[in-house]
């Protein structure tokens, strides 16, 4: 792989303090959506993706579609790079970011890497494996722009394994990525 373009997706309704039933089904926003407008700024034919890649969730669909009508023969993929999972959807339907907080900074304490709240969620060894398995298959395909939607925990893994690149994820890794993930911001529609 030549480049690639890490794309978090635009302002969702969670973004923004709203309730959410599911994370796969969470909406843009009016302002997610002029972010993604604005993205399409970023690409002429001088800047044109070679592959496409969403996340299984709505919002980076969306925050997609302004590039996919810009260039409508670019290949469209569907990768693993969902956001982190650490609570159980079920446990949290129609709640808010806000009132996840408590139990997220709990998860986060407790620093079990190998911990799974419920269905549907998942462990940080098992976000890890996700996350390095896709950087692996970006690495091993050839063309000259790859531009990839995803998340914020997502792009800040990313970043985090490509500038640690830690041997093994343990109770003292997983509290590293935290402190990184406090550390990076990264913001909707950034690159």
């Amino acid at each position: 792989m030549s480049s690639v373009w890490f794309i978090r997706h635009g302002e969702s309704r969670g973004n923004a303090g709203h309730r959410t039933a599911t994370p796969t089904s969470t909406l843009l926003t009016a302002k997610g959506s002029s972010q993604a407008q604005f993205l399409g700024h970023c690409f002429d034919e001088d800047i044109e993706p070679s592959l496409v890649v969403t996340s299984r969730y709505t919002r980076t669909k969306q925050t997609a579609e302004p590039i996919l009508r810009m260039f409508p023969d670019t290949p469209v993929e569907e990768w693993p790079l969902h956001e982190f999972v650490c609570l159980s959807p079920s446990k949290y339907m129609n709640s808010t970011m806000a009132e996840r907080r408590p139990a997220v900074q709990a998860y986060w304490e407790n620093a079990d890497p190998y911990y799974v709240d419920g269905p549907d969620a998942e462990s940080f060894v098992e976000f890890i494996d996700r996350i390095q398995r896709s950087l692996d298959e970006l690495r091993d395909r050839r063309m000259p722009l790859a531009v990839v939607f995803s998340h914020g925990f997502v792009m800040r893994a990313i970043a985090w394994l490509l500038l640690t690149r830690p041997a093994v994820i343990d109770s003292e890794q997983m509290t590293k990525y935290w402190n990184f993930f406090q550390a990076v911001d990264v913001p909707n529609a950034s690159i």
